[in-house]
């Protein structure tokens, strides 16, 4: 089976239904991502903002 066969074959999301742990896993597989589980450590870390640089007008003189 060919890689355009496999895409052929994906199945169709209704963004508009209800999503279900069917539908995200099918998106991810769809946009090659990996979903966490519940217990991966990143979700016992404190909530953190990351604030870049400003960019700030120089004043001319």
């Amino acid at each position: 089976m060919t890689k355009k066969e496999d895409k052929d074959k994906e199945v169709e999301i209704d963004m508009d239904k209800e999503i279900t742990q069917e539908t995200l896993e099918a998106l991810a597989k769809k946009y090659n991502i990996k979903i966490l589980p519940d217990d991966h450590p990143i979700y016992q870390e404190p909530p953190t903002v990351i604030v870049g640089p400003s960019i700030r007008n120089k004043k001319k003189k």
